[in-house]
């Protein structure tokens, strides 16, 4: 008896950079059922100070909208950010106020981010985030968890003195 072999070929990828548009503000799509293969694009990484980059989102249910936290910019460097949007649904549209960075470096943590909100069983809302020391930035330096209680006031969303 004999047996064939057949290997498949190797998988490619190609991928490609579509321009974008500069508007903070998106327009949403029609609502995603669950295993449906869209997407919606909510933000864009359109600040000065994002470096081109937004990454590690989370979203979560707040006063009647939907608080939509992320990282910006250079993982690698004091100036990582936590920042924020807000979302009327989980699909969008979403709006980024001029300066949403929530949590920066300080005197004890540098580059904040990597976020997740959640909420403490009394209903105080709480970010877990990672960052560096002050001074041991970059690699091969290690970042370490940090829970942060969030303040809103007025759509603005900060870390509390």
């Amino acid at each position: 008896s004999s047996t064939t072999s057949t290997t498949a070929p190797p998988a490619t990828c190609t991928t490609t950079r579509p321009s974008l548009p500069t508007t903070t503000t998106t327009t949403a799509p029609p609502p995603l059922a669950i295993g449906n293969p869209a997407a919606a694009r909510l933000l864009l990484a359109d600040k000065e100070w994002e470096l081109d980059l937004i990454e590690g989102p989370s979203m979560r249910f707040v006063e009647g909208r939907y608080l939509l936290v992320y990282s910006a910019a250079d993982w690698s460097r004091e100036t990582y950010p936590q920042a924020y949007a807000w979302c009327l649904t989980p699909t969008g549209p979403c709006s980024k106020p001029t300066d949403g960075r929530s949590i920066r470096s300080d005197d004890v943590i540098a580059g904040p981010g990597g976020g997740e909100l959640f909420d403490t069983p009394d209903g105080e809302l709480l970010l877990a985030h990672h960052a560096y020391t002050r001074g041991n930035v970059g690699y091969p330096n290690s970042r370490y968890l940090f829970i942060a209680p969030l303040e809103i006031d007025d759509g603005t969303v900060r870390v509390p003195e």
